[in-house]
Formats: C-alpha cells, sequence, structure tokens
C-alpha cells in the first residue's frame, strides 16, 4: 500500500499522532519483508499491493488463490451482505493526495528516501523537505503528545496510565483489567 496512505491511516486509528511517525509502520514491515523474502523459495509468496487488489480484485484473489492452491470464487467477494465492510472502491486508492498537504506528503516522502521509488511508488512533486533533528525531535514530540490525547479521549485518562505503568514497571497483571476494559471499547468500535 502506498506508504503516505499508511501515514495517514494510522492517524484516526490512534497508532500515531502525526504522519511524520505513522510511516514507520509501513517502513517496519517493509524491512521485515525484505528480510524474509530474501530466505523464501520461488513459488513460496507473492507480493500483493493493495491498490492492485482493491482496483483488480478479482486479478489478485485468483493470484492469492493460486499460492494456496484453491480456486477463486466469486462469492469471496460477497462479503458486503454479511458483514459491516463494504466491497472495494477505487476511490480508496491514493487517498493522500486529498487527506493530506504539501507539507505532511513532504514529510513523509523525506523520511522514506529512496524507499518511495524502491515500492514502486511515483513522488508526489511536491517541494522536498531536509530532515533534521529539530525537525524529528518536533514530530516525535508531536507524535506522543497526539497518541495520548487520543487514548484519553477514547479510554479515559485512567485506564491508559495503568496499562502504560504496568507495562514500564514489568507487572502485567497490574494492567491486566485496563487492558481488557480498553480491547472492550475498541473491539465494540471495529467494523
Amino acid at each position: 500500500r502506498d506508504p503516505r496512505d499508511v501515514a495517514a491511516s494510522s492517524i484516526p486509528m490512534g497508532w500515531a499522532g502525526n504522519v511524520y511517525c505513522g510511516v514507520d509502520h509501513w517502513i517496519k514491515t517493509e524491512d521485515e519483508w525484505s528480510r524474509i523474502r530474501g530466505q523464501l523459495k520461488p513459488g513460496q509468496a507473492i507480493e500483493v499491493r493493495y491498490e492492485d487488489l482493491i482496483a483488480m480484485p478479482e486479478a489478485t484473489l485468483t493470484r492469492i488463490c493460486d499460492l494456496a492452491g484453491l480456486h477463486y470464487d466469486a462469492a469471496m467477494l460477497e462479503y458486503d451482505g454479511t458483514s459491516s465492510y463494504s466491497k472495494p472502491d477505487v476511490a480508496k486508492i491514493r487517498q493522500w493526495r486529498d487527506r493530506l498537504g504539501p507539507r505532511d506528503v513532504a514529510l513523509v516522502e523525506a523520511k522514506l528516501g529512496g524507499r518511495l521509488a524502491a515500492g514502486g511508488f511515483a513522488q508526489s512533486g511536491y517541494p522536498a523537505i531536509e530532515l533534521n533533528a529539530r525537525i524529528d525531535l518536533a514530530n516525535r514530540v508531536e507524535n506522543i503528545i497526539k497518541i495520548w490525547i487520543f487514548r484519553i479521549r477514547k479510554y479515559g485518562l485512567a485506564d491508559p496510565v495503568t496499562v502504560t505503568l504496568s507495562r514500564r514497571m514489568r507487572l502485567p497483571k497490574l494492567g491486566a483489567g485496563a487492558q481488557r476494559r480498553m480491547d472492550a471499547k475498541l473491539l465494540s468500535s471495529i467494523k
């Protein structure tokens, strides 16, 4: 998936407070895949781009099914009748163009460096930003603050603080009840 879309999607999920840190999920996943890919034999895996899955779901699912030794069935795309999820929508591809401003896009592209082109994605054409320690620190601090604001709005103050302290103190039982309450709220908001 286009890393700019991943960065933007990380914010409403509460996984990141800004796109600069939101793109870290994509970077980590791509790094892990690069390490694993070299250990696989031909035919053990395929690469599936989100954009292809959305734009050409039948063809992409057929490739996935072929790898798994299954036959594609059109019913695989009929989940919208029994789920709150809708069918693939090509309008969801490259949403970053409408959701992100030029500075945010430039920040993500600067952080990605050559990874954007290596992933098969074109540069936006926005003026480039040169990253430095001040920009990095400011974005990391903003990220922490915004994640905490998200958590407090969603779960209240006590449970997130309890879970965080229990992790830092390595006392998982201390935060178990708070984590269960947070998980229950999260599950109730998932499609």
